[in-house]
């Protein structure tokens, strides 16, 4: 008899021993759902997702898991509210492009002159990085702060410039070119009685 009463109990201990086990588990699973619903929170993707009809938050941007811009945003004074990334870049470089075509210096020689377009010299513009930060306008922060700082681009936008960097090594040949009929050799000094 007391040899029943052992297995009773050395069963009863391993049914309670895998009884822990699924408590630990299942505890597990709801911690990480739980986390994975508060990611997804401060992320934006449970509250003001537009498009999420029937949501209160459905037509407020704050808090959004959008892939536009906020309105309220600039670069270069173009609008961004509402473009996505490929749409900002493809509208920022076409002005970009349009600026470089009409800048030019004009060199001038007695009664001839040459232009020297921007365009014809190697350039670059800072425009990924600008891009990014206009991104994360709206985006930085605790949800409060996104919230506020979402509800102040419209009034209080953020304008954001692209910067040119120009190599004008392309353009040094042709300068020299147009320089050379002009260059007189050099004589060396002398003094005169």
């Amino acid at each position: 008899m007391s040899r029943a009463y052992k297995r009773g109990n050395g069963g009863a201990r391993k049914s309670g021993g895998s009884r822990i086990v699924v408590m630990i588990v299942v505890l597990v699973l709801l911690v990480a759902v739980g986390a994975g619903i508060v990611y997804l929170i401060n992320r934006g993707g449970l509250i003001g997702n537009p498009g999420a009809s029937g949501s209160p938050a459905a037509s407020s941007p704050v808090m959004s898991d959008r892939e536009t811009f906020y309105e309220g945003v600039f670069v270069d004074d173009i609008a961004l509210g509402g473009l996505t990334r490929d749409q900002a870049r493809q509208q920022i470089e076409a002005k970009q492009k349009e600026t470089l075509e009409k800048t030019a210096v004009t060199i001038t020689k007695d009664s001839q002159s040459w232009q020297l377009k921007a365009s014809e010299a190697s350039w670059k513009f800072d425009t990924d990085a600008v891009l990014d930060e206009a991104y994360k306008q709206g985006r930085v922060g605790t949800s409060a702060e996104r919230k506020e700082a979402v509800e102040k681009l419209p009034t209080n936008p953020v304008k954001l410039t692209t910067r040119l960097t120009a190599d004008p090594t392309a353009l040094e040949q042709k300068v020299r070119d147009l320089a050379k009929p002009f260059t007189v050799a050099p004589v060396d000094a002398a003094f005169e009685k």
